[in-house]
């Protein structure tokens, strides 16, 4: 059945996500970005550059943010599928990542958010390799590149860098292991600086503002970001996603040695980004979107365990939050 997010077939869940990923480009595009440029102009080093291509080339823009919404959902299923996270296979995580980014992060500035969700799906797809112990070096540096490129879009992301140290003690890395995490996460930054440093700027220009705008207060109002269509979805979201917790305590055994340290990664994952941006002053819209990415990962088990009636339900209450928090 289509509406069973949870049996969905690979063909269903690839149309449902295009259906997903359109409807959010076409609403994204609607969107007036030009008033947001100047009140809640977010300093950090490529904002500005991709806003304005943004307004030049509109259409250019839908069509990048359809490829990375499209491309970033199915590589995240697809580390979920091959690791064999949940009890059955399931593709559930295809249409769920897409509704949740776009409730999430459809909020201004498409192509931004879009380019941060897919970062950060990528991330969290490459990290959850790691536990598995194959070609393990290669996923943590990657997963560290995709993680140091962040800052780049939102500088208050530079504090979810800061705090990768506990994921290393977690995934118990080696010494050449950290050193190849710190190069992946210093060199998109260190490439910027370069950058502007042949420009004619200082060298750690960047890396200071960068910082100064992470301690700075966010000086846009989240009152037309919580809206009372965004605020039910993302109560019915973090239901299901308590619920998914629960229902592993229960289901852990069936699972591999491997799938169990990536739901107690993603356990680990999910309070401490919400702990830090609890407290980071510089906390936008664009920064809360990407607790959306481990909660994508966490819900499909909730699915999966409830009744088919049950499930299709809260499928369609997913759809129509989405759709109320987007319009």
């Amino acid at each position: 059945m289509i509406l069973d997010v949870a049996r969905h077939k690979f063909g269903e869940s690839i149309a449902t996500l295009l259906l997903i990923a359109t409807v959010a480009v076409i609403r994204g595009a609607m969107l007036n970005s030009g008033d947001m440029a100047t009140d809640e102009l977010a300093t950090a080093p490529l904002y500005a550059p991709l806003l304005g291509f943004e307004s030049k080339h509109p259409i250019i823009a839908a069509l990048i943010s359809l490829a990375l919404l499209t491309s970033g959902s199915v590589r995240l299923a697809r580390s979920t599928v091959r690791l064999k996270v949940y009890p059955a296979v399931t593709t559930a995580v295809i249409p769920l990542s897409a509704l949740i980014i776009t409730a999430m992060g459809l909020y201004n500035n498409m192509l931004i958010a879009i380019i941060t969700a897919t970062l950060s799906a990528e991330a969290l797809a490459r990290i959850c390799h790691c536990p598995t112990g194959n070609k393990r070096i290669h996923y943590i540096f990657s997963s560290m590149l995709a993680l140091g490129t962040l800052p780049l879009l939102d500088s208050a992301l530079l504090s979810l860098t800061l705090a990768t140290p506990i994921l290393w003690l977690y995934l118990r890395c080696r010494p050449r292991e950290v050193i190849a995490a710190i190069t992946g996460l210093i060199l998109p930054i260190f490439t910027w600086c370069y950058i502007s440093w042949c420009m004619g700027e200082d060298f750690t220009q960047e890396v200071i503002g960068m910082w100064n705008n992470m301690l700075t207060p966010y000086n846009g109002s989240f009152i037309n970001y919580f809206t009372i269509g965004r605020l039910s979805f993302i109560g019915l979201v973090l239901f299901m996603a308590i619920c998914s917790m629960m229902l592993y305590r229960r289901e852990r055994l069936v699972l591999s040695a491997s799938a169990r340290h990536i739901w107690t990664m993603l356990h680990l994952l999910l309070p401490i980004m919400c702990a830090i941006f609890f407290f980071m002053p510089s906390t936008s819209p664009l920064t809360l979107m990407t607790i959306s990415i481990p909660i994508a990962c966490i819900i499909p088990l909730f699915f999966q365990r409830m009744g088919t009636y049950i499930s299709i339900i809260a499928y369609l209450l997913m759809f129509f939050a989405c759709f109320w928090a987007i319009a």
